[in-house]
C-alpha cells in the first residue's frame, strides 16, 4: 500500500496476517488498527518495510494488537502510537533505526 490515507486499515474482530509487504508514503497510519465493539483485534506484521509514515503502526483503541516480527520500520515520522489500551507489540527482532517498536510479546 503507497501513498495512502491509511495503508492497511484493520476494524472490529478482524484476526490479520500480513506478510512480506511494503506499507510507505501513507498520509496517517502505515498499519492501522481499532476495535469498535466486543471482542478483540490482532493484527500480525511479519517481513514487511512500513516506511515514511505519518505513524507506522497505530493500535488506536483498547482490546486490539498490533505483533511486529522481521519487519523494518524507518523514516516514520512517528514509530508506533497506541491509546486506549491497544497496544503495539514486538519480538524484537525489527530494524527501526534504533527505536524499539512498542513492547515486547510475552510469553503464552
Amino acid at each position: 500500500m503507497l501513498r495512502c490515507g491509511q495503508g492497511l486499515n484493520f476494524g472490529s474482530n478482524v484476526k490479520a496476517y500480513i506478510f512480506d509487504t511494503e506499507v510507505s508514503g501513507n498520509g496517517a497510519a502505515g498499519i492501522f488498527a481499532i476495535q469498535t465493539s466486543s471482542g478483540v483485534t490482532d493484527v500480525s506484521v511479519d517481513h514487511c518495510v512500513v516506511s515514511n509514515n505519518t505513524i507506522g503502526f497505530n493500535a488506536s483503541t483498547a482490546n486490539m494488537n498490533i505483533r511486529v516480527s522481521n519487519t523494518t520500520a524507518m523514516n516514520n515520522a512517528t514509530l508506533f502510537s497506541s491509546a486506549g489500551g491497544g497496544q503495539v507489540l514486538t519480538y524484537g527482532n525489527n530494524q527501526s533505526g534504533g527505536v524499539a517498536i512498542g513492547n515486547a510479546v510475552g510469553p503464552g
